[in-house]
């Protein structure tokens, strides 16, 4: 009811004229006429879909990733996945904190690599223009997703039975081909967790 009961609401009131307070008065499909014809709208709806392709499947390969390579490490792998996981631990809020201070132009990285003569990133405003801002929230969404995946992953790879892991090599598998089983094998258990889990 909390998520169901506003949304049917809403889209109740899109065939309205309501400010809020005023009783609503119908007027058919006005709102969405002129939302279907607004660039705007469709700028965002480009967006968006870039957006959610990116954060699929950008930290989702980045995690399988440095899951494979974190089975590689004999000694602290432990200290590596805290380290990665740590982002993903961070609330939204103190995610955006630290971001917008290492990308303002005035107190980030570029006023530390001004300090030092390197000036290529004055007046660059990453999160201030339209053609940086898309491509910087990504990225911050997937640096704060990746050490989730990886985790999740490393743990699936390590339930992939020693033995299978053996025979591939006696068969002449290499690293690399051995790798790609175990992640194919992890990928199927963790999409066998996720249907479990719904």
């Amino acid at each position: 009811m909390v998520i169901g009961g506003p949304a049917v609401s809403s889209i109740g009131y899109s065939f309205t004229d309501w400010n809020g307070i005023s009783p609503p008065n119908f007027i058919g499909l006005d709102n969405w006429q002129r939302m279907l014809t607004d660039d705007v709208f469709w700028s965002t709806m480009r967006n968006n879909a870039v957006y959610l392709v990116v954060l699929v499947i950008v930290p989702t390969a980045l995690g399988l990733l440095g899951a494979f390579l974190l089975t590689r490490v004999r000694r602290g792998s432990t200290v590596f996945r805290a380290i990665y996981f740590i982002p993903f631990l961070l609330i939204s809020v103190v995610v955006a904190q630290i971001w917008r201070n290492l990308l303002s132009p005035e107190t980030g990285i570029a006023s530390a690599l001004d300090a030092i003569g390197i000036t290529w990133l004055n007046d660059v405003y990453f999160l201030g223009s339209q053609e940086l801002a898309l491509p910087t929230v990504i990225g911050v969404h997937v640096w704060s997703f990746i050490g989730f995946s990886m985790v999740f992953f490393f743990a699936a790879i390590k339930t992939v039975d020693p033995a299978l892991v053996e025979a591939a090599r006696l068969d002449g598998v290499g690293v690399w081909g051995n790798s790609g089983t175990s992640s194919s094998r992890a990928s199927d258990r963790c999409s066998s967790s996720r249907s479990a889990s719904r």
